[in-house]
């Protein structure tokens, strides 16, 4: 990783107390089969300087046999772990550029001098080795826990006129503040060098001869801090149909069963340090970005708007199932076509003519998965499965790793997603469990 990886030796205690409830309130009443309350409390004190308090309350009302409503509120924190905390800071390899370096930088000369550099250097700086500089990691034993907040609301079904059938609609609003992460050194450069926000220009150590690269003091800052928030917003949706075939018309067929999950992504709103703010080629002011159905150098892997997953199971009276299976993930598209200024490269390029968003390319079409599985049950103990996963041996979508209209290096793996798409294509498998 260009650097040494240092030793550890560190560890922290807390002491939590906690009560849980959960209440039934009314049962068994017109409009009211069942309302009932779960509620939820915890201390926890650690060794390290800091108290928190968590929280939950939710309320379900059944006011008859069909329909279940539900809304909860939760508080929830994530104390910083041990690496965050006492990780020794190091300087090593970054994947990223230096904006003023180059003979035609990116960067004004302006921001280039604010983010450190003499001003006879400018165009005429090496860039950064294999878009890598140098940046310091490590920890910050100041750090505060992050704070979460989760809203839901949803809906039940059970219809008693549709035996077999469940159905579940879920609204989800989760923020977390104080999130614990790094200021990435592309966001820092692009706040520094157009100006939008000079306080990052501490965080830019340029060496003697200006480099970011090299041993002698040159990297961007990016150790653990508490930045902003995130926020994702959004609904899940589930349905499940179980039917005797028999019902059907169709007698000693067996059974079918559908399951069909699904999430639609409203928002997944970023603030990537506390009081940030850019401004657009218009002068529009930016305190955030939303990464719902993008990918790329910031938002990193890809979130679809919509994604899906759908699987029709026939269970035959012959101790035989078989399964198909479709996967769907939305279209997303590359985040430097935003004019969000911290969407393109990063942040290098916010308020910069040179770094304008782009135009046309950088989009990923709707990709959809076939599966086919199947089990034998050959007798008492004994089973055997198989399956065929990506049906149509349907390739991934490719990026080059690294550059203005590709990916990003971290979530970017073999030049696609590994996370979201199949990498391998066809892929076929069988297995058996024998049971003594």
């Amino acid at each position: 990783q260009g650097s040494a990886t240092l030793p550890l030796n560190a560890g922290y205690g807390v002491k939590e107390a906690f009560l849980e409830a959960r209440l039934p309130l009314v049962q068994d009443k017109p409009f009211a089969k069942e309302i009932s309350v779960d509620a939820g409390y915890r201390y926890s004190k650690y060794d390290v300087g800091y108290t928190t308090n968590t929280f939950k309350f939710g309320v379900d009302w059944s006011p008859d046999s069909d329909v279940k409503l539900r809304g909860s509120y939760n508080r929830a924190v994530r104390a910083p772990n041990v690496l965050e905390l006492f990780a020794p800071q190091n300087v090593g390899l970054g994947s990223f550029e230096d904006p003023c370096a180059g003979p035609t930088p990116t960067a004004s000369l302006a921001g280039c001098v604010a983010s450190g550099l003499d001003p006879a250097k400018y165009g005429h700086l090496l860039q950064c080795p294999a878009s890598q500089c140098d940046q310091q990691s490590g920890c910050n034993p100041n750090l505060s826990p992050e704070i979460s907040d989760t809203k839901s609301f949803g809906v039940v079904f059970t219809p008693t006129f549709l035996d077999g059938f469940t159905a579940t609609v879920d609204y989800f609003d989760i923020k977390v503040n104080q999130a614990i992460g790094t200021v990435s050194p592309t966001v820092s450069l692009g706040g520094c060098t157009s100006l939008a926000n000079t306080a990052l220009c501490p965080l830019v150590h340029r060496d003697a001869q200006g480099f970011l690269f090299t041993t002698t003091g040159g990297y961007v800052i990016a150790t653990n801090v508490n930045t902003g928030f995130v926020q994702t917003k959004g609904i899940d949706l589930e349905a499940n149909y179980n039917v005797d075939l028999g019902d059907w018309g169709m007698q000693d067929s067996g059974s079918l069963g559908i399951n069909f999950v699904g999430t639609y992504t409203d928002k997944y709103t970023v603030e990537p340090y506390t009081g940030a703010t850019a401004t657009d080629l218009n002068g529009k002011v930016y305190t955030s970005y939303d990464c719902k159905g993008l990918y790329g150098q910031t938002c990193g892997t890809p979130t679809p708007e919509w994604r899906h997953k759908m699987r029709v199971t026939w269970s035959t009276p012959w101790d035989v199932s078989l399964s198909v299976a479709w996967r769907h993930i939305g279209e997303t598209a590359f985040d430097g076509n935003s004019s969000n200024p911290f969407l393109l490269i990063g942040g290098y390029c916010a308020g910069n003519i040179t770094c304008s968003p782009l135009t046309s390319g950088g989009k990923f079409k709707a990709y959809n998965y076939f599966d086919l599985s199947g089990s034998w049950d050959v007798s008492e103990g004994v089973s055997l499965r198989a399956g065929v996963n990506n049906l149509f041996d349907k390739n991934p979508p490719l990026l080059a790793s690294g550059g203005r209209t590709a990916g990003p290096t971290g979530p970017l793996n073999g030049n696609t997603f590994p996370g979201v798409y199949d990498p391998l294509g066809r892929y076929m498998f069988v297995g058996g469990t024998v049971k003594f």
